[in-house]
C-alpha cells in the first residue's frame, strides 16, 4: 500500500475479537504495519470531506478525509 494512508473504522472496541485465536495476533500485526485503526467509532455520514463518525460517548468527529469501502451488515435479529 505504498503511497496510501489507509484508515479502518470499527464499531467494536477491538479489531477482529472473534477471529481465530491462533491467527488473530498475526492478522493484527500485519494490519498495524499498514493501517490506522479507529475502534469504538460508528460511521454516521459520508460527506465531501470524509466520514463523520460518532464515538461511544456521542462525540462526533471527522475520522477519514478520503474515499472508503464499507464492510459488514446489521444482523437480522428477527429470523
Amino acid at each position: 500500500m505504498e503511497g496510501k494512508n489507509v484508515h479502518l473504522v470499527e464499531m467494536r472496541d477491538a479489531l477482529a475479537p472473534d477471529a481465530n485465536v491462533r491467527y488473530r495476533p498475526l492478522l493484527l500485526k500485519e494490519i498495524e504495519k499498514y493501517v490506522t485503526v479507529h475502534t469504538g467509532y460508528k460511521g454516521l455520514e459520508v460527506t465531501a470531506d470524509g466520514i463523520l463518525c460518532e464515538d461511544k460517548h456521542g462525540e462526533k468527529q471527522l475520522v477519514i478525509k478520503m474515499q472508503f469501502a464499507k464492510s459488514g451488515d446489521v444482523p437480522d435479529c428477527n429470523s
